[in-house]
């Protein structure tokens, strides 16, 4: 399965560290940290959300509306990597970002 997400990185524009309590269900503290330690934060957020989005989509079922079950992380170099509350699940991921919006896709692997 595979899923695509797409999203206007203005909708995150305003978005405040100290807000996180209000946004730890769809962000983990790593991911919020991250965002607001990049020079783009709202870039950041907008891809990190794109990401999950798109991995519901290629994972479906018990992860459909469930952001709090999918991290985003990236390796070294700054390739994002997504790690599921279930370890069975593996999942391939890519986030781009253009002026406007940043887009991410998803594959499930097995």
């Amino acid at each position: 399965m595979v899923g695509i997400d797409i999203i206007k990185i203005d909708r995150f524009r305003g978005f405040r560290r100290e807000e996180y309590g209000f946004w730890r269900n769809v962000f983990t503290h790593d991911e919020w940290g991250g965002a607001f330690a990049s020079a783009f934060p709202a870039r950041r957020l907008a891809g990190v959300f794109a990401c999950k989005e798109a991995v519901m989509k290629a994972v479906g079922s018990s992860y459909l509306g469930r952001f709090d079950k999918i991290s985003v992380n990236s390796d070294t170099s700054g390739k994002p990597f997504v790690r599921l509350s279930d370890d069975d699940v593996e999942v391939s991921v890519s986030i781009s970002h253009e002026k406007e919006y940043a887009v991410a896709f998803a594959i499930k692997i097995n």
